[in-house]
């Protein structure tokens, strides 16, 4: 496996989830969302990239992650998971570095579940689904910046 993907977003995000890891050939991901410690743990929607080959990479949404049925159906489309259950909910599919639109359009579909006015399943739902967004879109652009690499 080529370890340039991985060099691209240890650089970009400063490490791997687990910042003690130094080893870019290790199999760790890297944690791309903005929670910090002021973030409660289990309302939070951690996101998670995890490089399986030269261009491809698996794209988790773990714990908390906003889930309606037309994310389901988008998720869906690429072979990927999309499961709820008790008060957990996960979003798990394998991309390629080309795949932008599919996550500029899961961080559409994410933002849009939140309005004024909007009652939702899950109140964290307010400030949890633009953060989400806000994180996938700027994946979406680091992966923009690899590709023009």
């Amino acid at each position: 496996m080529s370890l340039a993907l991985k060099h691209f977003l240890y650089t970009k995000y400063g490490g791997f989830g687990d910042k003690r890891i130094k080893d870019i050939s290790r199999d760790y991901p890297f944690k791309v969302d903005d929670q910090s410690n002021k973030d409660a743990h289990d309302w939070f929607c951690g996101i998670f990239v995890r490089v399986i080959a030269k261009d491809r990479f698996e794209l988790s949404l773990s714990n908390n992650a906003p889930i309606n049925s037309t994310i389901k159906s988008l998720v869906h489309s690429k072979g990927g998971k999309a499961s709820t259950f008790d008060k957990s909910s996960h979003i798990e599919v394998e991309l390629s570095v080309t795949d932008i639109v599919f996550i500029s359009d899961l961080s559409k579909l994410i933002a849009g579940l939140v309005s004024t006015g909007k009652r939702y399943k899950n109140r964290n739902w307010k400030w949890l689904c633009p953060r989400t967004a806000a994180s996938l879109d700027r994946l979406a652009t680091v992966l923009s910046e690899y590709n023009n690499s």
